[in-house]
């Protein structure tokens, strides 16, 4: 585990584009393993095509998004991208670096999330991809329930305090 208290966000840049695309690749990894590319500038087209039309997606359903960069220690290791409105949090995006996975980041991103929502005391929405099923669990401990199965991804929720 890692001292929490050394991890910040700050808005992204765009200078924090390269950073950004390699970060996205890495989130495709599971899916990706198996395939065998013809070559590395193949691949990285590939994620580059991948990265803008995800971009062109967040920017075309969701206006004043929250696109953060998560540090670790003042060092770049990963994006948390959020949509707020008065009654819902939607989690659009969470993304950390593997090798800073499982040390206790996503938890923490999670808690600062969930008093979030305690405070405002507001729902939370978020989808996830079938491909990554243990995420329902992972999800499920803060309170998420799947709620629809939207062919590649899940949809969940996470009801306000007193519901």
């Amino acid at each position: 585990m890692i001292d929490t208290s050394l991890l910040t966000l700050r808005p992204k840049l765009e200078s924090d584009r390269d950073f950004l695309i390699a970060l996205y690749e890495t989130s495709r990894e599971e899916e990706m393993q198996f395939i065998e590319w013809r070559n590395d500038d193949d691949r990285k087209a590939f994620f580059l095509m991948q990265y803008n039309a995800q971009k062109l997606h967040f920017d075309s359903n969701y206006e004043n998004l929250d696109y953060d960069i998560i540090l670790y220690d003042n060092i770049d290791i990963g994006r948390l991208i959020l949509y707020r409105t008065q009654e819902n949090l939607h989690c659009v995006d969470i993304i950390i670096l593997p090798e800073y996975r499982k040390k206790g980041i996503g938890a923490e991103i999670m808690q600062r999330i969930e008093k979030e929502l305690e405070e405002k005391n507001i729902t939370s929405t978020l989808y996830f991809e079938k491909t990554k099923p243990y995420l329902e669990g992972i999800y499920g401990k803060y309170g998420f329930v799947s709620i629809e199965d939207i062919g590649t991804h899940k949809f969940m929720e996470r009801k306000k305090s007193n519901e």
